[in-house]
Order: C-alpha cells, then structure tokens, then sequence
C-alpha cells in the first residue's frame, strides 16, 4: 500500500509541473507571427541605444527587443510636449540581417504621430536570431532623421 501512496504522489507532482508554461510561450505571438502588430499589450521588451537631442531635450529614441516574442520595436519618448507642441513625428523601426555578402536591409515600419507627451511606438518587425540587427529613428517635421546605432 505505502508503495501505492508514493506512486499517486509522484504522478500527481509530474502533472503540476508539467501544466506550468515557460514564460515564452505567454507571448500574444512570436518572430514573422509579430511583423506589424502593435506591441501595446502583446509583449514586453527591453530598451536598447537610447539616442536623443541631448539631456535637456525630452525627447529621444529606442530600439526595444522582446526576447519572449521574438521581435523589435522603436518607442520615442517626448517629455516635452509644450516644447514640441503642433510638430509631427515620423518614426521608424529598421531591420538588417548579416548574410555571407554582408548585411542585407530587410524593411521597416513607420508611424507618423502628432506631437505627444509620453511614449509612442511603431509596429513589430521579427527578431528571428542573433544576425539580426535593428534600429530606430524619428524625424522632427519631415526633417533629418535621428537614429539609435544598430542593436543585435
């Protein structure tokens, strides 16, 4: 009977442990699955090469990589919304993956957003493996773009 016991408990173990998901698999979707969907909601990142007009500015750009979701996002912070308040921003989220000719540009994806205060973000693009590279960039006004360096 003891053996019994002990066989019960051991299986009922095995099937708590088994009915915990990695944390991966929370994501709303993953790599080409993510290509143009709005990250608000669906998966968390981290913020990479924050580029922005000096510190007194209030404004900046990032590239933001979700390892969960397999893909990359640019978010533009603008702490200064009187500052820049009437203007439009154009920003952007580029990808490049290195193949044996050299890096090969694959797309972007862009936003235009009047002026904000806050945080406002493009679209996904995939983040498949460690030769993908990826930056951000924002444009004041349909002007010169500023950009992060590229982010693997």
């Amino acid at each position: 009977m003891p053996t019994l016991i002990a066989l019960v408990a051991f299986m009922g173990l095995g099937v708590v442990t088994t009915a915990v998901p990695a944390s991966p698999a929370l994501a709303a979707c993953s790599g080409t699955g993510c290509h143009n969907v709005n990250p608000n909601g669906q998966c968390s990142g981290t913020r990479h090469g924050w580029t922005g007009g000096g510190y007194d500015s209030g404004l900046g750009i990032v590239v933001v990589k979700s390892s969960g979701c397999r893909a990359a996002w640019a978010r533009l912070q603008n702490d200064q919304y009187v500052r820049y308040a009437g203007a439009t921003f154009t920003v952007r989220i580029e990808r490049r993956v290195w193949s044996s000719y050299g890096y090969w540009y694959t797309g972007s994806l862009s936003k235009q957003f009047l002026s904000t205060n806050g945080g406002v973000w493009t679209n996904m693009l995939e983040d498949l493996d460690s030769s993908d590279e990826h930056q951000a960039c924002f444009s004041l006004n349909g002007g010169a773009w500023t950009c992060t360096p590229w982010v693997y």
